[in-house]
């Protein structure tokens, strides 16, 4: 999941690789569609050597579920595939606690206190 105006994710997939084969330098190209589109869309970069995707947006426009497909094709065509779905989410509005009414008291200090924190996971 990426929140909107969050620092850029990194998305690193696995080297794809065949298990009943005596070649041992098979090399693989990648190729990724979104949506089922191989023009991605403005805040989605891709870079095949590396098997990295880097997602970051500051358009609210572009929530939503996005279907990636990943395929490793090698010199005589054959493939294989696979797929994530990547949620591109707004950030949650932040709420601020309303402060609760106590009876009158003959105290100077008050018998509630409030305490927020908010705590972010950057990657």
């Amino acid at each position: 999941m990426y929140t909107i105006s969050s620092p850029e994710l990194e998305i690193i997939f696995d080297e794809f690789f065949f298990t009943n084969t005596e070649c041992t330098d098979i090399v693989f190209t990648y190729t990724i569609t979104v949506n089922g589109s191989s023009t991605l869309p403005s805040f989605i970069e891709y870079e095949g050597t590396l098997r990295s995707i880097w997602i970051q947006t500051f358009d609210t426009n572009f929530a939503g579920f996005y279907r990636v497909d990943v395929r490793g094709t090698i010199f005589d065509g054959t493939y294989d595939s696979t797929f994530f779905i990547v949620e591109i989410t707004s950030a949650a509005p932040v709420s601020t606690p309303t402060p609760i009414s106590s009876e009158s008291s003959s105290s100077t200090e008050s018998p509630i206190s409030h305490s927020t924190s908010l705590s972010t996971n950057s990657p």
